[in-house]
């Protein structure tokens, strides 16, 4: 009886006398053997991949998403203006884009600030939070707004669980609100 030199699979010698239902028995088992081997990895790799909440470790794309269409206060310290909590998996990288209009509230021409993308790890993020990108620009006279500011930011998840991204906005000389009209989105990026 000779085998096959990977899975070792059984087959006649032809030395041997035939004996073609015995011989098709052994091979028949000796597949169904290495099947049930190769289903077993298959099932518990898609049970590893469900229990992470992923699909085949591609992007999961769009997590969270909203608009804000009041102003906000007015502010000149840096303040978190919007934020979302999301669920995230360790080692994922995840985005967040941001897109406001800021407005130059009082007197003074000129308003510089700064547009900052944070996250923290939990429900809530704060100005102490990981700064993940800054996009500073002007307000050129005071009553006239910026449209359509876009920031970007993105990280890797340094373990899973609930993390908070936000974005903020501090002035560097005057007093500043985000108008309506602000739109932000989350999405898992991938591996």
């Amino acid at each position: 009886m000779g085998t096959t030199p990977v899975y070792a699979f059984r087959y006649p010698a032809s030395s041997v006398s035939p004996n073609v239902p015995v011989d098709m028995q052994n091979l028949a088992l000796d597949v169904e053997a290495k099947l049930v081997t190769v289903d077993s990895a298959i099932s518990a790799a898609q049970a590893s991949i469900t229990a992470a909440g992923l699909s085949s470790g591609t992007p999961r794309g769009r997590m969270a998403s909203s608009t804000r269409s009041g102003a906000s206060g007015t502010f000149t310290a840096e303040t978190i203006l919007d934020s979302s909590s999301i669920s995230c998996v360790s080692g994922r990288r995840y985005s967040f884009s941001i897109n406001a209009a800021m407005v130059g509230v009082g007197a003074g021409n000129g308003i510089s600030y700064t547009m900052r993308v944070r996250h923290a790890s939990g429900g809530t993020v704060t100005t102490a939070g990981t700064q993940d990108s800054a996009v500073t620009s002007s307000i050129a006279v005071t009553g006239n707004f910026e449209p359509h500011q876009y920031v970007y930011g993105e990280f890797v998840a340094p373990s899973s669980g609930t993390f908070t991204v936000g974005w903020s906005a501090q002035s560097a000389g005057g007093t500043i609100r985000s108008d309506g009209g602000v739109y932000w989105i989350v999405r898992d990026e991938g591996v």
